[in-house]
């Protein structure tokens, strides 16, 4: 029987595949996709004009595994995270320099080659700090790429970018 998977390291010794990621997946059909943050709220304090990276984790709780945009499989549920209140709009974190990342203004890729269920799954953006002092948040949702939204309440993660000394009216405002 034929392996399905595709090399997703650069170093192969002696015909030994290293690292070969299973594109095994039979069919949507009967498939429930669903994650829960392992931390729904992140807190980024940096100063105006920094650098900064975040990653966001995800546990898959459906019965069917997830698998990357960089995987090489084809026909298989593609999980990213998309931009939330507003959906798909920009995000004012986007770094078009970050492409290993970030897919586009509104989209996210997913760490991992594949993630089955009960696993997690690891989501990191680069991005540069505005160069004013506020508060600003983002909200995201993971998405199975052409198939649907995960949208409960648990598949919510809140980005919060603290960009130098913030006064106690930008704090309150923030809270909303």
């Amino acid at each position: 029987k034929k392996l399905n998977s595709r090399l997703v390291a650069d170093e192969v010794s002696d015909y030994t595949v290293v690292n070969a990621v299973s594109c095994a997946f039979s069919s949507f059909e009967g498939k429930t996709f669903s994650g829960e943050f392992v931390n729904p709220k992140t807190d980024v304090q940096v100063d105006p004009g920094q650098d900064l990276s975040v990653s966001i984790f995800l546990k898959n709780t459906g019965n069917a595994p997830w698998f990357s945009a960089a995987s090489g499989c084809t026909d298989v549920p593609i999980v990213k995270l998309g931009t939330a209140r507003d959906r798909d709009r920009g995000s004012i974190f986007y770094n078009p320099g970050d492409s290993s990342h970030w897919l586009d203004p509104n989209r996210i890729a997913m760490v991992e080659p594949r993630v089955n269920a009960g696993e997690i799954a690891t989501f990191t953006f680069l991005s540069h700090a505005p160069t004013v002092t506020d508060i600003f948040k983002e909200y995201f949702q993971p998405v199975v790429e052409g198939v649907q939204w995960m949208e409960s309440k648990k598949e919510t993660s809140i980005v919060t970018i603290k960009v130098g000394e913030n006064d106690q009216e930008q704090e309150r405002k923030a809270f909303y």
